[in-house]
């Protein structure tokens, strides 16, 4: 049971953090960091998301947003391509309880 929610989890993570990057490759391919901060902003107010860090290519933080409301947390880190270059990454940590995807 424990592995199986565990499981669920990890692809409920996976499909959040795949949904994230996409929304976010071109604002940080164009450097819109307008787009870029309204974009975290908005996908950190679903309460499933613990915190969100986005990073350009050289690792430099361009936002960074943590609640610090839990401790038991599941991490995610994608880069982000746009048209095969790396441009950045993105980690987003959400509490290891049930999440639904924004």
């Amino acid at each position: 049971m424990y592995k199986s929610i565990n499981k669920d989890l990890n692809t409920e993570g996976n499909e959040l953090i795949d949904y994230f990057s996409g929304v976010i490759e071109i604002p940080l391919w164009n450097f819109e960091e307008d787009s870029i901060n309204l974009i975290v902003k908005t996908l950190s107010k679903g309460e499933d998301v613990e915190s969100i860090t986005v990073k350009d290519e050289k690792g430099n933080v361009l936002y960074n947003i943590n609640k610090k409301r839990y401790t038991d947390l599941i991490n995610k880190t994608r880069s982000i391509f746009h048209n095969k270059e790396l441009i950045g990454n993105i980690d987003i940590s959400f509490p290891s309880t049930d999440i639904s995807i924004v």
